[in-house]
């Protein structure tokens, strides 16, 4: 979604600060959820609208909006890129499945919002989407084994897909910027 840096602005059905952990630095997005569904990060001339807080991320938001201050959003977990690309560089470990898909998902609405291909349609890249989600979400999907196997060639295709959404989530928060008057 692309905002001016004006008075108005005008988002989604429910949003709120997404905090980001990526080259150890702590940084925050905000992320609107649409009536059908569809999510967006906040973007101005082709950039992400990045803060180095929640709370300044938040004021700036309400600031645009004339939400109510005292509702404020629940704040999620930071999504760590930083896991991510730990894991892909140690082979043999097993896949930490929440840091994993918490980096897809992200990885997904930064490719969507800013129309940036991802590369992540297939039948390989929907399995690994669904055993990701499986073993993060597992009463979801009652008819899974109760602990999700990987064969090698998964693993491989998972690090492959991993170390791409890793890098395109720190690209876009690098390439981010802070907003006027935050």
């Amino acid at each position: 979604m692309t905002t001016p840096d004006g008075p108005s602005l005008r988002l989604g059905a429910w949003g709120g600060p997404s905090p980001v952990l990526a080259d150890g630095r702590p940084r925050v997005v905000w992320t609107e959820t649409f009536a059908d569904g569809s999510d967006a990060l906040l973007v101005h001339d082709g950039a992400l609208l990045v803060w180095p807080t929640v709370a300044a991320c938040t004021a700036w938001v309400y600031a645009r909006t004339g939400r109510d201050e005292d509702a404020r959003p629940e704040v999620a977990e930071p999504v760590d890129v930083d896991v991510t690309r730990r894991w892909v560089a140690r082979v043999g470990a097993p896949p930490p499945a929440a840091a994993l898909l918490d980096v897809w998902n992200l990885a997904t609405d930064v490719a969507t919002t800013l129309a940036l291909p991802l590369g992540d349609r297939g039948r390989v890249s929907d399995r690994l989407h669904a055993m990701l989600t499986a073993a993060v979400l597992p009463q979801y999907f009652p008819r899974a084994p109760a602990r999700v196997t990987w064969t090698p060639y998964e693993l491989d295709r998972l690090r492959e897909r991993a170390l791409r959404n890793a890098r395109l989530v720190a690209w876009a928060l690098d390439a981010g910027r802070a907003p006027a008057g935050s």
